[in-house]
């Protein structure tokens, strides 16, 4: 159980992957809190991938029974928190934990939608990477001035709607009046231009980086 096989992966990171409740249950009684311990060769604990993968559950079972805390990075290069990978892939179930339910303590606190990445953007930020757009409104509406927020470049949240081609969300903006005069470093024009840099949101379980 604590050895990796040759993908670098534990376990308990391949069942959470593959999406196998009982067997992530099942390992999750045998490790305990070693599990939060468990680096896969892709430097992520386990409540990393869970948070990324919708598994819900486990990341649940990992903070409440095991006291895994909620605010470290993804270790792969150090980008993303545990919220912002639930945003990602669109895991409302796991934000909601982790800003309404998770237990608070001197060595953790709830997350939250104003918490930033390792580039400086807030949570809604990740929803946009796959279009994920009930996590988007979940997010707006625990944070609404969250769309008026830069990345570290510069750039509106709608510019980057553009450009990861988030279609929903995009709409919705566009619809709400949520889209601002603000284009960051770039002129009206060359705004505009981005969409010739649009393309479909993935569409697969896992398609895309969470690290």
């Amino acid at each position: 159980l604590r050895e990796k096989d040759r993908a670098g992966m534990y376990p308990l990171h391949i069942a959470i992957w593959n999406a196998h409740a009982e067997i992530m249950d099942f390992l999750l009684d045998l490790q305990g809190s070693y599990a939060d311990q468990l680096v896969d060769s892709f430097n992520n604990k386990p409540i990393h991938l869970a948070a990324y993968c919708r598994a819900s559950k486990v990341v649940k079972r990992l903070v409440v029974e095991f006291g895994c805390p909620i605010q470290d990075f993804s270790r792969e290069n150090e980008s993303n928190r545990i919220i912002h990978l639930a945003a990602m892939n669109g895991c409302v179930d796991t934000l909601r934990f982790l800003m309404e339910e998770a237990p608070e303590s001197t060595a953790s606190r709830r997350a939250s939608v104003t918490d930033l990445n390792i580039r400086k953007e807030n949570v809604l930020f990740s929803t946009i990477v796959l279009d994920r757009f009930d996590a988007f409104l979940y997010c707006l509406n625990r944070y609404p001035a969250g769309v008026d927020e830069l990345d570290e470049v510069g750039y509106p949240l709608f510019w980057g709607a553009l450009t990861w081609g988030a279609t929903r969300i995009t709409k919705y903006m566009f619809e709400k009046g949520l889209v601002r005069c603000n284009f960051g470093p770039d002129s009206p024009l060359d705004f505009l231009d981005a969409a010739s840099y649009y393309h479909e949101p993935a569409t697969a379980q896992h398609e895309g980086t969470f690290g």
